[in-house]
């Protein structure tokens, strides 16, 4: 009943008397919000069922100086164009804070402009009983310096897979590794090693976390700092210390051991026993790989005799099961459901876990082709102009997108996300137009296509969460993944004397947006920091490093970066 009475008392109040009845909505179109009709654009419903409102951000300096131009449309279909629409303007200005200006229908569409103080968030309100337009500013204090929570001296911070902090430092003589609390900085526990270790903290599993140190495996529980396990790895006549390898679908844990790193030991993972060795006898020129297991093999890869070898030995006993020799310009992958596929120069191919052979051969006649199986579940074939979704059993097309470039000198760049869509980026250098495309991951069709124009290098991709943002120098925009619109952007405007910057990182973190920009190339200092509302752009906090840096990891609740050459933590709450 309530949407049925809110649809009647639009129709009534906004619709001319000889208009026809029906359900209707309110479109705000602007630069700063969609000049379509949609979620961007749309006005919502308040408290106050005689009101509508919609928030926006003015972002842009000349929206400020020379006044934001919008169209009020009205149509009777939700963000369709096909309905009976209305077109309103107002006389004069539509000032923040300023009185409130009539609505009257216009046609054809005449813009109406915005007068504010500053660039910020704004809300327009439509009062339905008056058929009148308020702007108002949605007040907000400057932007506060983010404060530093805490911070260490010494060494840096690392993280594992499950979120766990560590701290590490490096003395002359030895070196310590500690569980650090993410809250405050506190140590929880410490251990001591002789000598200079890296430690790599990927490889973990449950309770313990597992590391390669003073040529033993170490067990060592998370929670305590204790030691469950260690075991011996063998070191060659180099001295070398190689990397302890997890996988999914296996027991053990492996280490690269020997002369030249090329034998592998596998480690039961609860008991530290030592399951088998496997003695490599091949006499080639890299260390080899372990590229994943599938519970019954572990595959490696390794380059002998300027070719490429993968080799599967037996998850239980350490036994070779199979070998194959590739070809120079071989690639291989296998992936996270321990499937093996091989990609040359012009084809890809999928070999069989138990005995290597060819199962099928996916060939192109193009100059190169590569394949993308970054995303879990989607296999895909790239190549100039073509992109095709691969049955992973039979490694025939599902369907395939044939794309054009803006023009010969355009550069493309083919990206699978991580939910298994298509990204086409698509940038002309001379015109900096950049053109993005959006395919379906089921049918190979396009989603949406999304344009934009600047003055420096631009391209969309997407952060750690898969949300998209656009990169333009120093301007971000965040775009809406299920219609390839702008949702807000925002540009930085450096401080007096730092020169051009520009925004290399953006990830979403639950409500906001952490935006990590620095000087062209990289240079640092300095490296500086915003938080921007994610529904908005605003900018709600920023800071910077005065030293070299980077972000380690970023939480609702802070930031945390390793600065400095010589080893420091800092965290900055949010």
């Amino acid at each position: 009943m309530k949407t049925f009475m809110r649809i009647f008392t639009l129709a009534a109040l906004l619709l001319s008397a000889s208009a026809e009845a029906s359900a209707n909505y309110l479109y705000f179109r602007c630069n700063s919000t969609s000049w379509a009709l949609d979620d961007t654009s749309r006005m919502k419903e308040t408290s106050d069922p005689n009101k509508l409102e919609i928030k926006f951000a003015i972002d842009q300096s000349w929206m400020v100086e020379s006044g934001e131009s919008c169209t009020l449309t009205e149509s009777t279909k939700r963000d369709d164009w096909n309905g009976i629409v209305t077109h309103y303007q107002v006389n004069g200005l539509l000032i923040s804070g300023g009185p409130s200006a009539a609505i009257q229908a216009s046609e054809p569409p005449v813009p109406f402009y915005l007068k504010v103080p500053k660039q910020g968030l704004y809300t327009a309100t439509l009062d339905l009983s008056s058929r009148a337009l308020s702007l108002r500013s949605v007040e907000s204090s400057e932007p506060s310096k983010l404060e530093l929570a805490w911070e260490r001296k010494g060494g840096s911070l690392i993280t594992d897979q499950a979120g766990h902090f560590f701290f590490q430092s490096s003395g002359a003589t030895d070196t310590s590794f500690s569980r650090i609390d993410a809250e405050s900085g506190r140590e929880i526990w410490k251990l001591m090693f002789p000598g200079f270790q890296y430690f790599d903290t990927n490889c973990n599993d449950g309770d313990r976390i597992f590391l390669h140190t003073d040529y033993k495996i170490r067990a060592i529980q998370i929670d305590s700092g204790k030691e469950l396990w260690n075991v011996d790895i063998p070191k060659g006549s180099e001295g070398y210390q190689g990397p302890v390898t997890c996988r999914e679908r296996t027991n053990e844990i492996y280490a690269n051991f020997g002369n030249g790193l090329k034998n592998i030991r596998a480690v039961d993972k609860k008991t530290g026993r030592i399951v088998w060795d496997f003695i490599n006898t091949d006499s080639g020129e890299s260390t080899p790989y372990i590229q994943n297991t599938d519970w019954t093999n572990v595959y490696i890869s390794d380059y002998v005799g300027g070719i490429v070898k993968v080799s599967a030995i037996n998850q239980k006993t350490g036994q070779l099961s199979w070998s194959q020799e590739l070809s120079q310009t071989t690639f291989l992958n296998v992936d996270s459901e321990g499937r093996i596929f091989v990609q040359g120069d012009k084809q890809v191919s999928r070999l069989s876990p138990s005995d290597g052979r060819t199962m099928w051969i996916f060939a192109s006649g193009a100059d190169y082709l590569y394949l993308d199986n970054n995303a879990p579940g989607f296999l895909y074939a790239n190549q100039p102009g073509l992109i095709s979704r691969l049955d992973p059993e039979k490694g025939l097309p599902l369907w395939s997108y044939n794309y054009k470039l803006s023009d010969v000198n355009s550069g493309v760049y083919t990206s699978v996300l991580k939910s298994g869509e298509v990204l086409i980026n698509d940038f002309t250098e001379y015109n900096k137009f950049l053109k993005v495309q959006l395919i379906g991951k089921e049918d190979g069709k396009l989603a949406w296509e999304y344009t934009s124009t600047g003055t420096n290098y631009s391209g969309v991709r997407e952060d750690t969460a898969g949300n998209l943002f656009e990169f333009r120098g120093n301007s971000i925009s965040a775009i809406d993944k299920s219609k390839g619109q702008v949702k807000w952007t925002h540009v930085h405007e450096p401080e007096l004397g730092h020169g051009s910057e520009f925004f290399f990182n953006v990830e979403k973190v639950g409500g906001k947006v952490i935006a990590i920009y620095g000087l062209n190339g990289l240079k640092y200092p300095p490296l500086g920091f915003k938080v921007l509302d994610a529904e908005s752009g605003v900018v709600l906090s920023n800071n910077s490093l005065d030293a070299w840096g980077y972000g380690v990891k970023f939480t609702d609740k802070y930031l945390y970066f390793n600065v400095g050459f010589s080893g420091e933590i800092k965290a900055f709450a949010y």
